[in-house]
């Protein structure tokens, strides 16, 4: 089983390149890091850090519940970085199975890819 984290700036295509590879990976799973909590729950948390480490937790939990079920060769999620949340918890990711981070950058009208090593 592989975890795939594309990483990036907000707005750069990782929800794109995301659903890209969930239709062209055999027996893959795409999880939407947004639709982990409700906007009700997101909304009454205080304040930005609150509100990924929330995100981020729910994730994790997720990864632990679909690596245990064992159905999936491959997940992915992305995660826009920046924040230093991000890649503190990526070490989390690593008790999982290997990770792949991408970080994608939009740049002069079009996506780049910069392979990133966890």
């Amino acid at each position: 089983m592989k975890i795939i984290n594309i990483g990036g700036a907000q707005n750069s295509g990782k929800s794109t390149v995301s659903k890209m590879l969930n239709a062209r990976l055999p027996n893959s799973i795409f999880i939407e890091v947004d639709d982990l909590l409700s906007d009700e729950e997101h909304n009454a948390l205080p304040d930005m850090k609150s509100k990924i480490a929330a995100h981020l937790g729910r994730l994790y939990e997720r990864l632990e519940k679909l690596v245990s079920e064992n159905k999936y060769d491959y997940m992915h999620f992305c995660i826009s970085h920046g924040n230093d949340l991000l890649e503190q918890d990526q070490r989390n990711c690593r008790k999982f199975c290997k990770v792949y981070c991408n970080h994608i950058e939009s740049g002069n009208g079009g996506l780049s890819d910069k392979p990133r090593h966890a």
